[in-house]
C-alpha cells in the first residue's frame, strides 16, 4: 500500500472544547473571521475538523470549517479534493510583525488555511506550492481521531451518524 498526502479528520467532544480553541484561533487568525460552522445548531455533543497531511504525517493545511456530522465533513473535503484546481490562494500577515500565511478559497468562501505561520515569504509560497500539489492527489483517511480526553491518544473509530 502507497502511503501519500491525506486528509486526516480529528473529532473533538464539543465545538466549545479546550482542545479546539487553538485550531479556530489559527483559523480566525487566517481568515479574519471565526470558522464557519456546517451543520451546527448550537452546541453539540462533538464536532469534526480536519487537515491535509503528507505522506510523513507533516501538516500541509487546514480545513476552515467545523462540521457536526462525519459524513459532511467528508463530503467537504472530497469536494475541496475535486475542486483544487479552481482555488484562489490569498496571502496574509499574522497580526504580529513578520509571519506570513495564506488560504485558499473557492467560490469566495475560504475552504483552507496554513499549517502554520511562516517567518519568510519564501517558506510561505514554498508551503502554497506543496499543499496544492498535496491536495490535488490526497486521499481519505477512514475514520477520525478522537481528540476526547477519556481515549488514548490517536485512537480512531468510524462514526455512524
Amino acid at each position: 500500500m502507497t502511503v501519500g498526502p491525506r486528509i486526516v479528520f480529528t473529532r473533538f467532544a464539543s465545538s466549545t472544547s479546550p482542545k479546539l480553541r487553538p485550531w479556530r484561533e489559527h483559523v480566525r487568525r487566517v481568515t479574519g473571521t471565526a470558522p464557519d460552522l456546517i451543520g451546527l445548531d448550537g452546541e453539540t455533543a462533538s464536532v469534526i475538523v480536519w487537515n491535509l497531511v503528507s505522506a510523513n504525517n507533516r501538516e500541509l493545511g487546514r480545513g476552515a470549517h467545523i462540521y457536526q456530522r462525519f459524513d459532511d465533513a467528508v463530503l467537504g473535503a472530497e469536494r475541496l479534493i475535486a475542486e483544487s484546481g479552481e482555488l484562489e490562494v490569498t496571502p496574509v500577515s499574522g497580526d504580529r510583525d513578520g509571519v506570513y500565511g495564506w488560504r485558499a478559497a473557492h467560490a469566495g468562501t475560504t475552504e483552507l488555511v496554513c499549517a502554520r505561520w511562516y517567518q519568510t515569504d519564501r517558506d510561505r509560497q514554498h508551503s502554497i506550492a506543496i499543499a496544492l500539489v498535496a491536495l490535488r492527489g490526497a486521499s481519505l483517511r477512514e475514520g477520525a481521531r478522537s481528540n476526547h480526553p477519556s481515549l488514548m491518544a490517536g485512537e480512531r473509530a468510524a462514526f455512524d451518524d
